[in-house]
């Protein structure tokens, strides 16, 4: 008989924020990872009543696998929320403290002038010049939501945390597959074309895959949060 193992997500750093522009960061990161721990054991107690009742668990019904599939989406929704969270709260005074991270501002401003000169025009124009930059700077960066690990990578040298050993390239775009199939969950309702007579149309979930992909999201945020606060 298949063991009903319950998946749990690893615990986040139990210090993820010592400074108050970090804490809501902190705040919707852990939120978002009790949120899939709790839908983990949601799956569990389903799986525990078939078990029960003598059915064969290898085989995961559709009512199962949307539950990974809502972990996928709660997992990058979490991710996504808190990196916006560390722009929006901790950028601004980054960028009086670091020279690395005003160094990224000013290669925006220069990318502006060259691409949408009417732009730079307006940001000259206003009453306080660097203000308007650095707000659009802002916007610029939490505009849309993280579609893959170059958005995460972006994010990370704009904070000046390029340094981290937590959040080297290597490390971060290992959340490769992880996007790949939170964005066909999110944006293709995991349907796929039939390759032959009685194939299924929607794309089928692992237990341990996404358990283990939504763990590495967290890890990956909580290193985000950890590093942004050392650099207060």
């Amino acid at each position: 008989m298949v063991a009903n193992r319950m998946l749990k997500l690893s615990p986040l750093p139990a210090m993820l924020s010592t400074h108050p522009e970090t804490k809501p960061a902190a705040r919707r990161l852990r939120s978002a990872h009790r949120s899939v721990d709790g839908l983990f054991t949601s799956l569990w107690t389903l799986r525990d009543l078939r078990q029960k009742q003598g059915e064969n668990l290898r085989r995961l019904p559709e009512r199962e696998i949307d539950l990974l599939r809502a972990a996928m989406i709660f997992a990058g929704a979490g991710l996504d929320s808190a990196l916006k969270e560390l722009v929006r709260d901790c950028l601004p005074q980054l960028l009086d403290q670091h020279s690395r991270v005003l160094g990224r501002l000013k290669e925006f401003g220069s990318r502006l002038a060259k691409e949408e000169p009417r732009a730079a025009v307006r940001h000259l124009s206003a009453d306080n010049p660097t203000e308007a930059l650095r707000q659009s700077y802002v916007t610029q960066l939490v505009a849309q939501s993280l579609q893959g690990t170059s958005d995460l990578i972006r994010v990370r040298d704009a904070l000046g945390l390029t340094k981290e050993a937590a959040l080297t390239d290597t490390k971060i775009k290992a959340l490769d597959e992880f996007f790949t199939a939170r964005n066909q969950i999110a944006h293709e309702l995991d349907l796929q074309r039939p390759g032959g007579r009685g194939s299924s149309l929607r794309r089928s979930r692992r237990l341990t895959t996404t358990r283990d992909q939504c763990d590495a999201t967290f890890l990956i945020a909580g290193a985000f949060v950890v590093a942004t606060d050392s650099h207060m």
